[in-house]
């Protein structure tokens, strides 16, 4: 907290492992239930441009990116989304995720 977002993420993503992004997942786990919203959004967004959306702790985070950006944002990054990516089909949580994100979606059209 007393870094702030982008410090935190330069430090952790120096030279990105899966080990990092777990970090990440879990780091923004425990800000979301202190409820530092703030930081968490910073946390989010300033991941979006550097998270490949290719392992599962990224997909978990690319999704909790969505769902704290404005629409047009949401649209646009969400085409960065693999959606033929093997876990999207076989981890239930993703594919949870997926068709909430679907579901929100629908509520704007």
């Amino acid at each position: 907290k007393t870094f702030g977002g982008k410090k935190t993420l330069d430090a952790l993503f120096d030279n990105p492992t899966e080990l990092d992004w777990l970090a990440l997942k879990k780091l923004v786990d425990s800000l979301d239930k202190l409820e530092l919203k703030q930081l968490t959004k910073e946390l989010l967004i300033g991941s979006k441009e550097i998270n490949r959306l290719e392992i599962e702790n990224q997909f978990i985070l690319g999704f909790k990116t969505l769902e704290i950006l404005n629409k047009n944002d949401k649209e646009t990054y969400f085409k960065k989304f693999n959606l033929k990516n093997k876990l999207l089909k076989s981890n239930y949580f993703l594919i949870k995720s997926l068709a909430n994100h679907y579901r929100d979606s629908a509520k704007y059209e």
